[in-house]
């Protein structure tokens, strides 16, 4: 069989600059800001955004916002606005917004497959604890109506000194999260450890076992310019869902915010120039000059872009907006007279 005729005909972006991309940011951005650009989201045909996150102000205060940003998102039933909660208390607050009426439409739980001590780091808990509360949040937003996705963080990381094999142990996790109920699963590399072999094959193994594939999701944070190679091999394999920021923003939640240090992860250094994820921009671009399908406005996120920008104050990390996108029929070369 060809490999190229694997790749869906069809596939699904959800932006996640608000959250994952504005997190490592070092200036707060204005929540008027913020719904500029999930409104410029919406205009360009996105129906998946995730749009912030109740982690402690103290230690995340991009977020400080989240419920007054979730007050003004535009009212669209067509559209998932999900919120991360990676704590006992972020999940509490998420399910208090939504009994006030607040869009919470999808909730982020997570777990880590390369060992205990990783999964402390992120959530704060052991093993036990941890899966105890993925549990009682499926439980709890079911009678919310709110669904939930849990996240395998570290799948693409090397065997631990305890000899565990974080892509094993996470093909495990994967068939004891879809048991509990949870509605889907992302299967990220925040560390930029992933090569499309391992992605490929990784994969292959998650849709045999599980072929829905609107049951996966693919994130990937491009610390060494391999991001979109992996997508790509994502693809190969037949993964229709994906994740994105808009001129590939994102990386760990800073540590000085508005000159003021923060807690949390700080003094954890980042060591990529380029931490955040791939670039909305780009992939679009690539999928669109694939002929695969999205429902997404090419020309339209390549103006947001620009915006985004400005918002951020720098040139960010997309190159699609210069070229523009793939050419359908020839194109007309310019020249220049010295």
């Amino acid at each position: 069989m060809d490999m190229l005729s694997k790749i869906p005909k069809r596939v699904s972006i959800a932006d996640i600059t608000l959250r994952d991309g504005l997190q490592a940011e070092e200036k707060v951005i204005p929540t008027e800001a913020k719904l500029f650009i999930i409104k410029g989201l919406l205009e360009a045909g996105f129906t998946e955004i995730e749009v912030t996150a109740f982690a402690p102000p103290q230690y995340q205060p991009q977020f400080r916002d989240c419920e007054d940003l979730l007050r003004l998102v535009p009212d669209r039933k067509d559209v998932v606005y999900s919120c991360v909660t990676t704590s006992r208390k972020a999940t509490e607050r998420a399910f208090a917004a939504a009994q006030k009426g607040l869009r919470v439409d999808r909730i982020l739980v997570g777990i880590t497959p390369g060992g205990e001590k990783l999964t402390k780091t992120v959530s704060g808990m052991s093993y036990r604890e941890a899966w105890e509360w993925i549990e009682e949040s499926v439980k709890n937003a079911r009678q919310l109506g709110i669904k939930v996705n849990a996240f395998i963080t570290g799948i693409f990381s090397p065997v631990t000194e305890e000899g565990i094999d974080p892509m094993e142990q996470g093909l495990e996790f994967v068939d004891r999260l879809l048991e509990i109920g949870v509605d889907d699963i992302e299967h990220p590399d925040h560390l930029g450890e992933a090569t499309p072999d391992k992605v490929y094959k990784y994969f292959s193994k998650v849709l045999e076992n599980h072929p829905d594939p609107r049951l996966h999701i693919f994130h990937v944070h491009d610390a060494r310019h391999m991001g979109i190679a992996c997508y790509f091999a994502a693809l190969l394999a037949g993964v229709a869902r994906f994740e994105t920021t808009m001129g590939g923003l994102g990386g760990w939640p800073a540590s000085f915010v508005n000159g003021v240090p923060v807690g949390g992860l700080k003094w954890l250094v980042e060591v990529s120039r380029h931490p955040g994820l791939v670039c909305t921009e780009d992939f679009l671009v690539m999928l669109d000059g694939m002929g695969v399908e999205t429902g997404i406005d090419p020309a339209k996120v390549l103006k947001l872009s620009s915006f985004v920008e400005k918002i951020i104050g720098r040139n960010l990390w997309a190159v699609s907006p210069g070229p523009g996108r793939v050419p359908r029929k020839p194109v007309e070369l310019k020249t220049s007279r010295n």
